[in-house]
């Protein structure tokens, strides 16, 4: 079995836990593991960003490098469908707050992107309810949007199903 087939076959038997220390220590099973938040599969797809959440728990140091690289993939200037990182940011907020809370700014300056935009929110409003102070420097974005989308944050903590 290949790298990338036990990665898919741990993800569909819900084996998020293993496969979290497991890309940790192996590089392989890490890019494998990646590469499956763009999978057409919705169940491959949330539950590699549930495995990430997982990471982000377990490792924190190794999870910010994520954390960075996601958010160059949200940039145009990167080539890639930044959207199929967010559910994994979101993940990565819900379980380890304090790994994704110093990028909030990062994440409100792409408030501005229609395709991301609700998918944002929702890691800011996890981040609103799991630590709050990481979101208070950016209370005055965050309004801002509010205001225009006429409904606020969405509540936040809830499992990514994306």
């Amino acid at each position: 079995m290949s790298v990338r087939e036990h990665v898919m076959d741990s993800l569909r038997r819900g084996e998020y836990e293993g496969l979290a220390s497991q890309a940790a220590q192996e590089p392989g099973v890490l890019r494998a593991l990646l590469g499956r938040l763009w999978e057409t599969d919705q169940v491959l797809r949330a539950g590699a960003a549930r495995t990430l959440g997982v990471l982000a728990s377990q490792q924190p140091e190794k999870a910010g490098e994520l954390v960075r690289r996601f958010l160059w993939a949200l940039n145009d200037e990167s080539g890639t469908n930044g959207a199929a990182v967010v559910p994994a940011l979101e993940a990565m907020a819900q379980a380890a707050p304090d790994v994704v809370g110093p990028f909030a700014g990062a994440l409100v300056a792409h408030l501005d992107d229609d395709g991301m935009r609700a998918g944002l929110l929702q890691v800011l409003a996890t981040l609103q309810a799991t630590a709050p102070a990481w979101i208070e420097p950016h209370a005055g974005d965050v309004a801002r949007w509010e205001q225009q989308l006429g409904n606020g944050l969405p509540p936040g903590g809830e499992e990514v199903t994306q």
